[in-house]
């Protein structure tokens, strides 16, 4: 068994939570629009402040940081490759983002064709940044050092 590469690990981490953050940006002010930000913050119960999306961010920056942790822990037993990012981005989706999307149609913020959207939007978004991180990062089995 080899060591961690811990630089390609918080490098890989690092760019998928910035993916997650810019993807989930362009969906919510963008793709869902102004009634859905507009639920999303009368369902919150307060005026968000500037905690508050720095609380948004740094769930989604964690989010992207165990997407690239389970995609290299389960390279030793799977192999390195686009198989093994997307098998880790079904395991964060089904862990992660069925949950939260469970949360918000179930506060009403959610709902019809947003959910849908949302729904296949998550898949290809946690896709994405998990087969970004298993790209960069690289372990010293593979033959790359630094």
């Amino acid at each position: 068994m080899t060591s961690i590469n811990w630089k390609r690990l918080f490098l890989g981490g690092l760019v998928a939570g910035l993916i997650i953050n810019a993807s989930g940006i362009v969906l919510g002010h963008f793709v869902l629009g102004r009634e859905y930000v507009l639920r999303f913050f009368d369902r919150l119960g307060h005026q968000p402040t500037g905690w508050t999306m720095v609380g948004h961010f740094s769930v989604r920056m964690g989010i992207g940081f165990a997407a690239a942790f389970l995609c290299m822990a389960i390279r030793p037993r799977f192999g390195a490759g686009v198989k093994t990012s997307l098998l880790a981005a079904g395991l964060i989706y089904a862990t992660c983002y069925l949950l939260l999307t469970k949360a918000l149609y179930d506060f009403d913020v959610l709902v019809g064709w947003r959910l849908w959207v949302s729904m296949a939007w998550g898949v290809v978004e946690i896709g994405c940044a998990t087969c970004v991180a298993g790209y960069i990062y690289r372990d010293k089995s593979l033959g790359v050092t630094e």
